[in-house]
């Protein structure tokens, strides 16, 4: 009897999967970039730009998908800092803040996502840290594609 139990389910879950197939909508990657660093300096509590991109939409709309990862260390305090993504100056998903800040001889390496979506045109992308306190900043990178449907 088991095998009867397992055949419906089976399509029932290909039946789910087709449907939510068929409303995936697919993009053109109409730009890329990739940048990656090794700051190994010491940064002051604040808003610190890390990485400034410029990048072209050739479409009337286009969504920018950022992955950012940041790596800080060494902190005189144990705070929260941030990752923080903009695209023309505007937030995107609100930059969120992490963790504390890493004790003293520590390091700490967070990765943030977020998608934004902007007009034709030129635009620039821009990756920043927020520090309550002086940390180090080390290594970072980023990936930024931008598509359109």
């Amino acid at each position: 009897m088991l095998p009867h139990k397992i055949l419906p389910l089976a399509a029932v879950a290909t039946l789910a999967c087709s449907a939510a197939a068929a409303t995936t909508t697919s993009h053109k990657v109409i730009n890329t970039v990739l940048e990656s660093g090794n700051l190994g300096q010491t940064l002051s509590s604040g808003y610190t730009t890390i990485e400034t991109a410029g990048v072209k939409c050739t479409y009337s709309t286009c969504t920018v998908s950022m992955q950012i990862m940041a790596n800080v260390g060494k902190a005189t305090c144990t705070s929260e800092w941030a990752i923080v993504g903009l695209v023309d100056g505007n937030s995107v998903d609100g930059g969120p803040l992490l963790e504390a800040l890493p004790a003293a001889g520590n390091v700490q390496t967070h990765v943030w996502q977020g998608i934004y979506t902007t007009g034709g045109g030129y635009h620039t992308l821009t990756f920043q840290i927020y520090l309550p306190c002086s940390a180090n900043a080390d290594q970072w990178s980023v990936r930024y594609l931008v598509t359109a449907r």
